[in-house]
């Protein structure tokens, strides 16, 4: 998030999620600076800075997470009682373990690739990012068409100053 990376995955059925930390040795609250303008964000440092918050509250300031963390949230649907250390739940925590492991297979999820890399990936290894075809318009008949010659690239439009979404490589309006 913004200046800070982290690595969370969940998973959750009826009754319970599962969080998987992929960097416990991180805080779960990382100094942003864009989250630190937010007024909720500086009364709650207010707070913790002047002792005034209790052990709920504080735990979001720990300095390291749990790597893996259950949670009933029918029962605990706030979250305070992480159950994945707990033997009783054994069995949930395989399953949704297993659950998380074959989506992220499924998915080819590419959190595990740090950002520079992925970036140089996408930019085919350039130095800077690669400069995207200007848009053709084609008025025909009442519709419109935008297309690019850049494969894989967005249109972003407008009509009436209104933002109408974004397509990839062409588009046909009416």
């Amino acid at each position: 998030m913004d200046s800070e990376y982290d690595r969370v995955r969940s998973v959750l059925d009826k009754q319970f999620q599962y969080v998987r930390n992929f960097y416990p040795e991180r805080p779960l609250y990382m100094n942003v600076a864009y989250r630190k303008q937010q007024p909720t964000m500086v009364e709650l440092l207010r707070l913790k800075e002047e002792g005034k918050l209790n052990d709920q509250q504080m735990f979001w300031f720990t300095p390291n997470k749990p790597k893996e963390e259950l949670y009933d949230w029918i029962k605990d649907p706030y979250q305070f009682n992480n159950l994945a250390e707990n033997p009783a739940y054994e069995k949930v925590l395989k399953k949704m373990r297993s659950t998380m492991n074959k989506w992220i297979a499924a998915t080819n999820d590419l959190g595990r690739i740090p950002e520079k890399e992925l970036i140089q990936q996408m930019w085919n290894q350039l130095d800077a990012p690669p400069i995207t075809a200007v848009p053709t318009v084609q008025v025909t008949n009442n519709q419109v068409v935008i297309t690019c010659a850049t494969a894989g690239a967005s249109i972003g439009y407008r009509k009436k100053g209104i933002a109408l979404g974004k397509c990839t490589h062409s588009l046909l309006l009416s």
